[in-house]
């Protein structure tokens, strides 16, 4: 049985962590109670396929403190025709205007989270281009661009993720290689939900 941490952090501490995706600070809308008076006036965007983070790091930047569990309280469940098993949206390239508006507002308001809002923004680059279907060259050349923004800050950030320095680092072998890459890494994550 894994060991239940809680604990509480402030504001700066939490979006930092939200923004490098440890374990129980991640953007998702499914694992967050918000006092109503933080959430006054924000909104899920309709009609993109990263509303979620759109909107959580928005949330995040009104809060003085936030509390944290990893006791499982919540449920929750996959549908087969959620986001995450579609097979190919035009919503996908949302992902390049919400990560630049994270990164964007972000480093204005809080420059030295400038970091760790490049490696959220390469993030969610690289999932939405592993996700693109091999027909869809063109969009994946307009992700591919976004990811390159961010690339060099992400590889030599020693906070980033472990698998996204490790992407950064591949989108230097090329587009190409990194199609074949996203291919293999897609099909051991099908293989690992089964």
């Amino acid at each position: 049985m894994k060991e239940i941490y809680t604990g509480c952090a402030d504001a700066d501490d939490a979006l930092k962590r939200m923004l490098y995706q440890e374990e129980i600070f991640s953007t998702s809308a499914w694992g967050k109670i918000y006092r109503r008076s933080v959430i006054e006036g924000i909104e899920y965007p309709k009609g993109i396929f990263v509303e979620d983070l759109a909107t959580t790091y928005r949330i995040m930047l009104r809060c003085r403190k936030a509390a944290f569990t990893s006791e499982k309280l919540y449920g929750y469940r996959l549908r087969h025709d959620s986001q995450l098993h579609v097979s190919y949206s035009p919503k996908m390239l949302s992902c390049i205007p919400v990560s630049r508006q994270l990164y964007g507002e972000i480093s204005k308001k809080y420059p030295e989270l400038r970091r760790a809002a490049a490696s959220r923004a390469f993030s969610t680059n690289r999932s939405t281009y592993f996700l693109l279907p091999k027909d869809k060259k063109e969009e994946r050349m307009q992700v591919w661009e976004e990811m390159k923004k961010y690339r060099r800050t992400v590889l030599f950030d020693p906070h980033a993720r472990k698998r996204e320095r490790l992407a950064a680092l591949m989108t230097y072998a090329g587009s190409g290689f990194f199609y074949m890459f996203s291919r293999l890494y897609r099909r051991y994550l099908m293989m690992e939900r089964k």
